[in-house]
């Protein structure tokens, strides 16, 4: 077993080996920014008029994430910057990220299937090969007895922490990175 297959999973992966392939692409890919984020892979920061429409992503460590998904969205974020007119910048715009995300993958579902399934079946937990029952599956996707055991592993950390949605301070179950503190958080980010 590789060094990346022994890290901990990224919360998106985590949430579709607990969910399988019908988990909504929308919600992973948020959940792969936010983690991003939290991680210090990257930074949101308001532009000049502080609007919504005015945000924008800044690129941090590119060491400080290892996950496929998060860094393929590390990625997007540099593709986003160099597509700027302005060369000298640190920052992407939101547009200019979104545009970049488009042309890679084209949508949240393509995302899914080539950078999470990809690190799920890179470690060996899922397989993407078709069988003789997937007569009518568009995209094969399957748990391998590696994976079983992992979403296991995924399981009981939730049925220990039923609470853990409604906690303040984290989206995913406590310990779900492996932490060796007292996992009531993901590992802290470095600070600007």
């Amino acid at each position: 077993m590789s060094s990346a297959s022994t890290a901990p999973l990224s919360a998106p992966e985590a949430m579709v080996l607990i969910e399988g392939p019908r988990a909504d692409p929308h919600e992973i890919v948020f959940l792969a920014l936010l983690e991003l984020v939290v991680r210090g892979g990257a930074r949101l920061a308001g532009g000049p008029e502080d609007k919504l429409s005015d945000r924008r992503l800044m690129p941090r460590e590119h060491g400080r994430v290892g996950a496929r998904p998060l860094v393929a969205l590390v990625d997007v974020i540099d593709e986003g910057m160099a597509r700027s007119p302005q060369r000298s910048i640190a920052f992407a715009p939101t547009r200019l990220v979104r545009e970049a995300f488009a042309v890679r993958w084209g949508t949240a579902e393509a995302f899914v299937r080539m950078e999470v399934w990809g690190g799920l079946e890179a470690r060996g937990f899922v397989s993407t090969r078709e069988r003789d029952l997937d007569v009518f599956a568009v995209y094969p996707w399957h748990r391998t007895a590696e994976g079983d055991l992992e979403c296991a592993r995924l399981h009981a950390i939730l049925e220990r922490s039923p609470d853990w949605q409604s906690a303040p301070d984290g989206i995913t179950p406590p310990d779900i990175w492996g932490d060796d503190g007292d996992g009531s958080s993901p590992p802290p980010s470095t600070s600007d």
